[in-house]
């Protein structure tokens, strides 16, 4: 006896009494490699080295003039100076003039004039981490001989174990926690500005600033350094040695 099969669509309802046709298995590995096949969007390798892109806070660029920069230049070089060499030294000072030649050959990419400040600050710190990783670790002798003197103490024995308890309060935090609190304790800027050199939204340098704060507030060297009324979370001002940290 002959068997009658009611066909069936896709979703099992029955089409003309006869079963749909299902794809072919053949059919199928074809359309998959069709779309494995498809051009994948190429990254951007070097979106990371960029300020703010990390988070989508890159500055728009509005360029600048050599006026501008030499404005930029009689503004703020004592402060990046003093900036270059707390971070490294002397070989850490050298690197100035390499801030604003970077500047110059940025010229038309430069940001809005209220950010500047900050994308001089972000291109200075890149080329410290540059340098890091070129030359290695210093040597003992030279970070001792850095760390030699604090204008902050009486003397250089004391400047050097106030120099010794910030580092070691500092060294308790994450690395982009450290470089909050110095840029907006020793560098005095404004935590937005920060944010911009450390490629961070506003409110995450803020969150972060807060809760390293915090954890400096319980780091007991450091607090003993500090007048009682500075050595809360929310009063705390850790000490800016004028030397290499």
């Amino acid at each position: 006896m002959a068997r009658h099969h009611r066909h069936r669509s896709g979703d099992g309802s029955p089409v003309g009494g006869r079963l749909a046709p299902r794809p072919r298995k053949g059919r199928r590995r074809r359309q998959a490699a069709g779309r494995a096949r498809r051009p994948l969007r190429q990254p951007d390798l070097h979106a990371r080295a960029r300020p703010g892109a990390r988070h989508g806070t890159r500055p728009v660029t509005t360029g600048a003039t050599r006026s501008d920069l030499e404005e930029l230049y009689r503004s703020y070089a004592d402060e990046l100076h003093a900036f270059l060499w707390r971070r490294a030294g002397q070989t850490g000072a050298d690197l100035l003039g390499d801030v604003f030649v970077v500047a110059l050959q940025r010229l038309n990419d430069l940001p809005a004039p209220h950010l500047r400040r900050a994308w001089l600050y972000g291109t200075a710190r890149r080329l410290l981490l540059a340098q890091g990783r070129a030359a290695g670790r210093r040597t003992r002798a030279e970070v001792e001989r850095s760390r030699l003197h604090d204008p902050l103490s009486g003397s250089a024995e004391e400047g050097s174990a106030r120099a010794a308890a910030v580092r070691m309060a500092l060294a308790s935090l994450r690395e982009i926690d450290r470089e909050l609190i110095r840029l907006t304790e020793w560098e005095q800027l404004p935590v937005t500005e920060a944010a911009v050199v450390l490629g961070l939204r506003p409110g995450t340098a803020r969150m972060r600033l807060l809760r390293a704060r915090r954890a400096l507030a319980g780091h007991d060297a450091l607090v003993a350094l500090l007048p009682p009324t500075s050595a809360s979370a929310d009063t705390l001002e850790v000490p800016k040695p004028q030397c290499a940290l």
